[in-house]
């Protein structure tokens, strides 16, 4: 936030100047980022014009000789009202202006020794037409800034978020009070108002409290609307405000000054004789300020007449019943709107403002009369008006002042250092705490003002004491601490060994942004459309490239695959681990943790005999293969799989026993076109709550085997649809507990065998953990298994 320097010392005189200022208002939280001058320019200074010529060689440019203080300079000019007698702002040579710094240059020939200045080239106004004609009172050689008020000093502060009361110089005032032990002074004198009947008006009903603690309001007559008087337009310009008029600038004055947002209504707009303070109706339409025809949501808040919606409440006014320069009358609204309400208002609309700042972030419900009555004198000094009647004040959300309990001790603890209670006491006091000994010794009562809408609770109350105190004073040793030692968990011990596994098959960390874009879904490979379906959709989403919660691993990593391909890394082997979303059945949606794989390029680097040798569905699958063993995962089994995103043929469901623990397979041709990659590429998902499911606990132990094992190699004809695995699980459950392994090692597709029909061959490990096996006992376990096949599946033994 901006604020003028010299605003703040007229709120606490004998303030230190700013550059002593900004490191102590910096040390207690307030960041002042920057410390600059009002006025966007030097060198400038009041002239006379005492003669006007025309320029010898341009019809449109005239020669003026200025006085500029005890001498007269010679400068060409080409504004139409520049003409003897006036008095004017002149940049002299060397003069620092917006644009850059003036030198004295020849134009058409003639010597220009200065520029006679517009409002534009000072950046004072949009004016471009004319020179500035200044008041001919000023004495010439004056200084321009300070003639125009603009010798002042503006300081940017970062306002802490939960920081609403310091939105305003009053806030900082209190905070720069405070840092340097000075007190805070209230500027002006306010003409208050008595509660009583309002001219042409019988109630204000608010409908919720919890939407509005308070609403007031009064009427100012006679009002002359027209331009501010320069004091009042500086000062809003300088806080980054338009100058308007004198109604709205005054509205705005106090907006900068208490923190609390005014509204203006046009009386004579207003129906009925009665303001009702409530929800919209769904489908209510105002067209605002801006111009803008809005239809209403009940998230947000209105003031309403008898006839309808007049404005959102703490959002913005509605033009019809704007102030207009036919105006005479006007009713000031002066409320606390509640902050929740007005945030949740102001985002179904998309509708910010300054008004909404504050409201967003707290206002205090005690200072509504206040700036109502400092608005009403300042429309009678700037506008000519006349306060009529009374006020009206309905305050149904009245509370008692929050009160605090500190405790000395717990002080020292915090803070690491003796703090003592009468230096807590005055820090609170300097703040504007209200502080009383307690009974019981060691504690001091505290009253909470209403403008800290931020402190809540005793360990509130100690950072304030500790940044009033300075962090810098908290000793480096704070006495003994108790170490406190974590461990690490299961789960995290589980991912922990599924990164090294990961990490030890060449695949490289991905950290991928957990938000997608809908169109990103199209690259959940793998997912059903049930799973695509529930997708988390946010409800207010930063951009529409991050208005999804990801269902699943595969589109962040699909797309660093890609970037990386783009811009010629073709060898790509990535993987994440990362939580995925879905929506539920409860309010928040369900979490999942999930491990994406993705493959793409070479299988090896090139070098002398190698040529190129593209990864495969193999590589992918061995590495898979690999990882499930490194995790203890017994009797992974693939089965073929035909799920979205995949190339037909080349994908596999990844099981054990009757646990689904993820997909794989070669990505297809639509998505190879969104990533603008030749391909191929390939992926895997894993679900890493199934994987801890299946996984033998960690650190079993299986002894070594201590007796030979017996191998038998068995070649079965089948069909070409029978799936290798179908085949695998018939072998496995014939065999019997002796079987320790079967692993396919040829498959045959030909003429020899005949059309529709493939060969597999397998090798079977026969084992006992206790003795050596005779050739009976495997001879019997492979004939079974034989048999088995034969009768599920039709598999035709080879000899």
């Amino acid at each position: 936030m901006l604020i003028s320097y010299r605003w703040l010392k007229e709120w606490v005189p004998g303030l230190p100047e700013p550059s002593e200022l900004a490191p102590r208002l910096t040390a207690r939280g307030f960041n002042v980022e920057g410390v600059e001058p009002q006025a966007r320019f030097s060198g400038v200074v009041v002239g006379k014009v005492v003669e006007r010529e025309k320029h010898p060689n341009a019809d449109r440019l005239s020669l003026c000789k200025v006085d500029v203080g005890g001498q007269v300079l010679e400068i060409v000019c080409g504004a139409p009202n520049a003409r003897a007698g006036i008095t004017v702002a002149v940049a002299v040579d060397g003069a620092r202006l917006p644009g850059g710094v003036l030198k004295k240059s020849k134009i058409r020939g003639v010597v220009s020794n200065g520029m006679l200045c517009s409002g534009r080239e000072l950046e004072l106004s949009g004016e471009h037409e004319g020179i500035l004609e200044l008041d001919v009172e000023l004495p010439a050689g004056l200084d321009f800034a300070v003639a125009a008020g603009l010798d002042d000093t503006l300081l940017d502060i970062d306002v802490p978020h939960n920081r609403g009361d310091a939105l305003c110089a009053r806030g900082l005032a209190r905070e720069a009070a405070s840092a340097t032990g000075l007190a805070v002074q209230a500027p002006f004198t306010v003409a208050q108002g008595c509660e009583g009947p309002v001219p042409g008006f019988s109630s204000v009903e608010i409908a919720d409290p919890a939407d509005c603690p308070r609403y007031a309001c009064r009427v100012v007559e006679g009002v002359v609307v027209g331009s501010s008087p320069a004091w009042l337009s500086r000062r809003v310009e300088a806080h980054g405000m338009r100058s308007i008029n004198n109604v709205v600038d005054s509205t705005n004055l106090v907006l900068l000054e208490l923190g609390q947002p005014i509204h203006a209504f046009d009386l004579s707009r207003i129906r009925g004789g009665r303001l009702l303070v409530r929800r919209a109706a769904a489908g209510e339409k105002l067209k605002t300020l801006d111009g803008a025809e809005r239809t209403l949501t009940p998230d947000a808040l209105v003031i309403a007449d008898q006839e309808g919606v007049l404005a959102l409440a703490g959002l913005m006014g509605g033009e019809e019943s704007e102030v207009t320069p036919a105006t005479t009358a006007v009713l000031l609204e002066s409320a606390c709107f509640a902050a929740a309400r007005v945030r949740q208002g102001a985002k179904a609309l998309k509708l910010a403002s300054e008004a909404a700042r504050r409201f967003e972030r707290g206002t205090d419900v005690e200072a509504v009369r206040e700036a109502l009555d400092r608005v009403a004198s300042l429309l009678a000094e700037t506008a000519g008006g006349r306060l009529a009647g009374g006020v009206l004040d309905a305050y149904p959300g009245r509370r008692e002042s929050r009160r605090l309990r500190l405790r000395g001790s717990r002080v020292d603890l915090v803070y690491g250092t003796q703090v003592g209670e009468r230096a807590s006491a005055e820090i609170l006091s300097g703040l504007g705490f209200g502080v009383t000994a307690a009974v019981t010794t060691g504690v001091l009562d505290v009253t909470v003002p209403s403008w800290r809408a931020d402190v809540l609770e005793e360990a509130d109350l100690i950072e304030e004491i500790a940044r009033c105190r300075g962090y810098e004073a908290i000793p480096e040793d704070a006495g003994s601490i108790t170490p406190l030692f974590g461990r690490v968990s299961d789960d995290e011990r589980f991912r922990g060994s599924m990164r090294s596994a990961l990490q030890a098959l060449g695949f490289h960390e991905g950290m991928t942004a957990t938000m997608l874009g809908p169109e990103d879904l199209e690259l959940a490979v793998g997912a059903g459309d049930d799973l695509i379906a529930a997708a988390v959709r946010l409800a207010n989403p930063m951009s529409r490239e991050s208005s999804v919660l990801r269902p699943s691993m595969a589109p962040g990593l699909l797309q660093a695959l890609g970037r990386n391909v783009r811009r010629g890394r073709a060898d790509v082997a990535l993987y994440e681990i990362g939580r995925c979303f879905r929506r539920g059945p409860e309010p928040l949606p369900e979490e999942w943790l999930e491990a994406g794989i993705v493959l793409a390029g070479a299988r090896h680097a090139s070098g002398f005999g190698l040529g190129p040798d593209h990864v495969d569905f193999f590589d992918l699958k061995g590495r898979v293969e690999v990882l499930l063993e490194g995790l203890s995962v017994d009797n992974a089994q693939f089965r073929a799989y035909d799920g979205r995103g995949f190339q037909a043929g080349h994908a596999a469901e990844i099981l054990s026993g009757t646990t689904r623990l993820g997909v794989m397979g070669q990505l297809g041709r639509k998505a190879l076109e969104r990533l603008e990659v030749p391909g191929p590429v390939f992926v895997a998902t894993l679900r890493v709550d199934g994987l801890r499911q299946v996984a033998r606990p960690s650190g079993e132990f299986r002894e070594w085997a201590r007796f030979p094992g017996v191998k038998r190699d068995l070649a079965f004809l089948v069909e070409l649809g029978i799936e290798s695995a179908a085949l695998e699980s018939e072998i496995r459950a014939a065999a019997g507990p002796l079987l320790r392994s079967v692993r396919l090692f040829d498959v045959y597709t030909g003429e020899r065998i005949g059309k529709g029909l493939k060969n597999l061959a397998y090798s079977l490990e026969f084992r006992s953990p206790e003795r050596t096996l005779l050739d009976a006992e495997v001879d019997q376990a492979v004939a079974l298994a034989v048999q088995r096949a034969l009768d599920k599946l039709g598999a035709q033994l080879r000899s």
